[in-house]
Parts: C-alpha cells; structure tokens; sequence
C-alpha cells in the first residue's frame, strides 16, 4: 500500500510541474490513458512506472505493484560511462556472426539492421530518435521508420524500455525477460 500513496503522489508532483526523469521525460500516454514515469527512484531503487488515469476531472491516477517494473542497474553490468557520449558509435553482435548493427549517433538519431533469427522479426531495419540515460541504462526510442516487424528498439517487451550500459568497447542491452530476470545481448563497438 505504500508504493500506491507514494506513487499517487508522485504523479500529482509529475503534472504539476516541468520536472524531468534522469533526462528522461514523464508523458502522458492519451491512447492508454496511463501517465508513464520512465525512471522512478524509490527506497533506493529505479523503476519504469505506469500509473491509470481512474478520475480526469479531478486528475487521479491509480497504480498497483504490477505497474511497476525494476530498471536498477544490475551489479554485473558492465563499467558504466556516465557520459551520454558513451553510447555514440557503431555497435554489432559480440559473437562475430555481423547479423545486427546498430548506429547511435550524437545528433539523437539511431539506425538499426538485423538479419532475423527470431519467428516475430523480418530481416530489416529501422530508425529514429532516442534520448539515454546512463546511470540507468534506460534508452527510449521514437521510431521513425521501421522495417523489420519486432525487432529493435521498435517493440521493446511489454512496452518496458530497453536498458543499454555501455564501457568504452563493450555494450550490454537488457530487455525485459519473461519472469523478473532481464534477457541479455552483448555487443562490441565496430571501429571506425
């Protein structure tokens, strides 16, 4: 019950000001009716919250434990650069087999190819605009086209947000798993 009070309040605090998440805006979701604040810190941990808006006249919104999910760095993540620089670059699959590449670049624009090996991906590719947060890993994505069905940062699992730490050669993404464990990819950065 705790989490209900300190989230419902926390949402009033959201529409009541310009205050920002981590780099990382709040926004309003009008076609779910859901208030989703990407990085939330509480009790000393980081969470991807969506509240329901129940009463628009008054502005109240209602949030259950399932609506929160843990973005907390995992401790076995790589060094983390705390530079949004970090992530700006060319990166592929860290198992040779070139069969994704992704392109962060520093204007906030991303590219993204992979051959599919997954039943819900097209081989294609994708681009758009994402803005990062280091500390979190949590990356989200304006996808402005998209030609490979599933795959990339288009459709990250139940709409939680990727997470992506990143050391100077190494990058690990983190996607929500089925249970509370996140699934892993590893990539290297591609020299230029």
């Amino acid at each position: 019950m705790p989490y209900k009070l300190a989230l419902c309040l926390l949402s009033c605090f959201f529409l009541t000001s310009s205050v920002t998440a981590a780099n990382v805006d709040a926004y309003f979701d009008t076609a779910t009716g859901k208030l989703v604040i990407p990085h939330l810190k509480l009790n000393g941990e980081v969470f991807y919250a969506t509240l329901t808006l129940t009463d628009a006249t008054n502005l109240r919104f209602q949030a259950d434990i399932t609506s929160l999910t843990s973005i907390t760095p995992p401790v076995v993540a790589p060094t983390i650069n705390a530079s949004t620089a970090a992530i700006v670059g060319t990166w592929t699959d860290s198992r040779g087999v070139n069969a994704l590449r992704i392109k962060f670049n520093a204007n906030g624009t991303y590219e993204h190819f992979e051959v599919a090996d997954d039943p819900n991906c097209v081989t294609g590719s994708e681009s758009g605009t994402y803005a990062w947060e280091p500390s979190t890993g949590l990356v989200l994505a304006t996808v402005l086209s998209d030609s490979n069905k599933q795959c990339g940062l288009s459709h990250p699992r139940d709409r939680v947000p990727l997470r992506i730490f990143v050391d100077s050669t190494r990058m690990q993404i983190l996607e929500k798993g089925r249970g509370f464990e996140p699934q892993r990819f590893e990539l290297v950065r591609v020299a230029n």
